[in-house]
């Protein structure tokens, strides 16, 4: 049996599960740097996820794991879509023969570009003003998870106490390259420092410092 053959065995068998135990979830694919969810759906899928690998739903799903297996029909999707429904999952990778994974999103972030000093020793403020950051994207539904660890803020304020260290998870975004030194904007207005980041083919994978000053 060819590839081909055994990923539409395989596509078929999870949508007709999907139709028992899923829910509806739209399905929008990005465009640019905006908001992936501002244009309208290009489809919809029944879909159910679970954290157990074998697709059995044994276990409930663990706070600190936003990894789900997504028991849906994986042949209109490609990584990066977003699904939203009973909550809001990006599509993490999509191969042949086997279900599609995702993530959980319990963020919307936008991406800021920290302005530079034009001139040494004639600017008016030291640190990163919110207000001179250009947005590279803006209103990207992620993973946004606190880790064990917390550290010296990295601007280094007076005022600053020990930072609150996150893990992130985003697709890629067409056309932005996220570095170390820029910042994430969540909907509530905290700021966090990127101090790292590995891009892959599941996405983008950012270690960031909440700002506390």
């Amino acid at each position: 049996m060819d590839q081909a053959r055994l990923s539409a065995l395989t596509c078929h068998g999870l949508r007709q599960a999907a139709a028992r135990i899923g829910a509806s979830f739209a399905v929008y694919r990005p465009v640019g740097t905006g908001s992936p969810l501002d244009s309208p759906a290009i489809a919809s899928v029944d879909l159910a996820y679970t954290q157990d690998c074998s697709l059995a739903f044994r276990v409930a799903l663990a706070p600190d794991k936003p990894i789900v297996q997504l028991l849906c029909d994986p042949s209109s999707l490609q990584a990066g879509d977003y699904l939203v429904g009973t909550e809001t999952l990006f599509v993490l990778r999509v191969d042949p023969a086997r279900p599609a994974s995702g993530v959980l999103c319990n963020a919307t972030l936008s991406v800021l570009q920290s302005a530079t000093a034009t001139q040494p020793g004639t600017n008016a403020y030291g640190g990163l003003a919110s207000s001179a950051a250009t947005a590279l994207a803006t209103g990207w539904p992620a993973s946004l998870l606190l880790r064990s660890k917390t550290e010296a803020d990295p601007t280094r304020l007076p005022s600053d106490t020990r930072s609150a260290y996150y893990a992130v998870l985003l697709p890629a975004i067409s056309g932005v390259t996220i570095t170390s030194g820029m910042r994430l904007l969540d909907a509530g207005g905290n700021i966090y420092q990127i101090v790292g980041t590995q891009r892959s083919a599941f996405g983008w994978s950012i270690s960031a410092a909440l700002q506390t000053s």
